[in-house]
């Protein structure tokens, strides 16, 4: 992606000069990356949904680079470094996007692909990008199949308990008890892949 005015031009490249000069070692893509990376504060999660809490794409993110490492050490899964860096900015391709609902992007085999079709168009456009993408994650982050399964528990994990505390400030919209359910029926079968128990057992603890 091309800097967006003729200041952002001159700055970047002033750090580049200073980056040949050894003053500095940022590259194109690190600059334009951190710009995107600030953005996600501004994403709201569950567009179409009523909620009664703010919940930003940043929080999303957080939460679930949070329970990646809490339930890895719970459930003593193996996973790496260069994995919690990626889940803690797992969604980041949403700053262009804007959040939509797993239901919507994985109703069935062809809005998957339709959803890889449109990460690939964008990573072509914005390259900085392409190491956020679904495919680039399972090839190149995660060292394991169980480690993926674990990020994709508690991906849907954290939604779920968010919708939960939704319920309990007592919002009972229609969109948000079939969030609940839809969680409750896909999580314990993904969790039980990589042997997350944790997960289960919250869930069960709560079921609805």
């Amino acid at each position: 992606m091309k800097p967006s005015n003729v200041k952002d031009q001159e700055h970047l490249e002033t750090m580049k000069s200073k980056s040949i000069k050894g003053e500095f070692k940022l590259l194109d893509n690190s600059y334009h990356l951190q710009k995107w990376l600030r953005k996600i504060k501004t994403i709201r999660r569950m567009g179409p949904v009523h909620i009664i809490k703010e919940y930003k794409l940043s929080v999303h993110c957080y939460y679930t680079g949070m329970l990646f490492q809490d339930v890895a050490k719970l459930n003593k899964i193996s996973i790496t470094s260069k994995e919690i860096y990626w889940v803690f900015r797992h969604d980041l391709l949403e700053v262009l996007t804007g959040d939509l609902l797993y239901p919507a992007k994985h109703t069935n085999d062809i809005t998957s692909d339709a959803w890889s079709l449109i990460e690939e168009t964008i990573v072509k456009d914005y390259p900085e990008f392409a190491a956020f993408t679904d495919t680039h994650a399972k090839n190149e982050i995660f060292h394991t199949e169980q480690s993926y399964t674990l990020f994709k528990a508690c991906d849907l994990f954290e939604l779920w308990l968010f919708c939960r505390e939704e319920m309990k400030l007592g919002n009972k919209d229609e969109q948000v008890l079939e969030i609940v359910y839809n969680c409750q029926r896909w999580i314990p079968s993904i969790a039980d892949k990589c042997k997350a128990t944790y997960i289960i057992g919250r869930i069960e603890s709560e079921w609805i």
